[in-house]
């Protein structure tokens, strides 16, 4: 349902969109999530749920290999650097 959804609202060919939903890097998804508007937050999770319907729960060998990714995606939906706000 979600792939369907998904070309639906990117206006992209489903093979095409499921191709770029599920490639290793993601840069595809990426570019499709910008062009329709998408939040960085939500990409991430996106992103993220398309690497567990690919690799099984494997995610958690994401985060061992980036482990400063969900600090990150916790500092974009706070909206800055906690090391500033501690700052000032």
């Amino acid at each position: 349902m979600f792939e369907g959804m998904f070309a639906q609202l990117t206006r992209l060919r489903h093979n095409l969109m499921r191709r770029i939903v599920f490639e290793p890097g993601g840069e595809g998804l990426s570019i499709a999530c910008k062009a329709i508007g998408m939040l960085k937050p939500d990409f991430g999770s996106l992103f993220l749920l398309s690497l567990s319907a690919r690799s099984g729960n494997k995610v958690v060998g994401l985060w061992k290999l980036y482990p400063n990714y969900l600090f990150g995606l916790k500092q974009v939906e706070d909206g800055g650097d906690r090391k500033a706000a501690a700052a000032e």
